[in-house]
């Protein structure tokens, strides 16, 4: 069944920007080809402890008040033109009587490094989604950073605070791409141009042999397939080499290894430093067992 609006957390996706989701696949997610958002442990995680983030938010602002009338997927989201969203929280600033900030909670449990330089471009999309739909000049990223439990209770929690301030060009866009989005890709039923995020998903696709003829590809396709051909055989050839090298290195690694005997470090003339490097294997499948590599520690330059 087609959808007919995009969430804002598929705006990221919408404008090429998100790392889990392409073009292509947010298309097929409309037109009802593939599972609709389903439920991921990163979900299940951050629903179960959102309270206790926001509550982490609102000790360090007294007064204020953190409405999560919208954050459940079962309540009727937010909508504008194309445009629906479930924002995490609506924020009463202390002395305000209504709502007047956005409030979005992350658990970065697999993306955590994309957060090393603030608000990742996916999330910010998110964000100013949810501004243009509710008017709000400001959304507060509430990122949880480190989570202790003891049984069932929250015993230490630490976050950080990220602001992301309302862009009206932004919102234009958004509105933009979405309706040409619906009509130019979903409504007749044309899905985008495949991208490199897509090729695990496109081989999965079970191929339909209509006749024993293979198909032509049209000279655009052609130099596509040119270019994939070329680039495969030159990742053979260093495939190769690689092996090569790998055979060479580990004959001059196990003379030099053999020559430390049991120390556990070297120093060469030029001050470079060799380390033996323990590496233990628990032994799941196999037998545990230890193994020393012999690593650069420190190198002189």
């Amino acid at each position: 069944m087609m959808r007919e609006t995009i969430g804002c957390s598929e705006l990221g996706a919408l404008f090429g920007a998100d790392p889990r989701c392409t073009p292509r696949h947010l298309y097929l997610r409309l037109t009802g080809q593939v599972d609709d958002r389903p439920t991921t442990a990163p979900m299940l995680v951050g629903q179960t402890f959102e309270p206790a983030i926001a509550g982490w938010y609102l000790e360090r602002h007294p007064g204020y008040q953190w409405d999560f009338a919208f954050a459940r997927r079962e309540d009727p989201p937010m909508v504008r033109g194309r445009l629906h969203g479930h924002p995490d929280g609506l924020i009463t600033v202390a002395g305000a009587s209504s709502p007047t900030v956005n409030g979005e909670i992350k658990i970065p449990l697999h993306d955590r490094y994309s957060w090393a330089s603030g608000v990742p471009l996916w999330y910010q999309w998110q964000a100013q989604g949810q501004m243009a739909l509710s008017g709000f000049d400001a959304c507060v990223a509430v990122e949880c950073v480190d989570l202790e439990l003891r049984g069932d209770e929250v015993v230490r929690i630490h976050c950080r605070e990220h602001l992301v301030e309302r862009d009206e060009r932004v919102h234009r866009a958004i509105d933009e791409r979405t309706e040409a989005f619906f009509r130019d890709h979903v409504i007749p039923g044309v899905p985008p141009p495949a991208t490199g995020g897509d090729y695990e998903e496109l081989c999965r696709v079970e191929p339909r042999p209509y006749s024993d003829e293979p198909i032509a590809l049209d000279d655009n396709l052609t130099s596509h397939a040119s270019v994939w051909r070329t680039i495969r055989g030159e990742m053979r050839e260093l495939e190769a080499r690689a092996r090569k090298l790998d055979k060479e290195a580990r004959e001059h690694a196990a003379i030099v290894i053999d020559a430390m005997g049991t120390a556990e470090r070297a120093r060469m003339e030029d001050g470079t430093v060799l380390l033996r490097k323990r590496q233990e294997r628990r032994g799941h499948v196999v037998q545990p067992s230890v193994t020393y590599s012999l690593k650069i520690e420190r190198q002189n330059r």
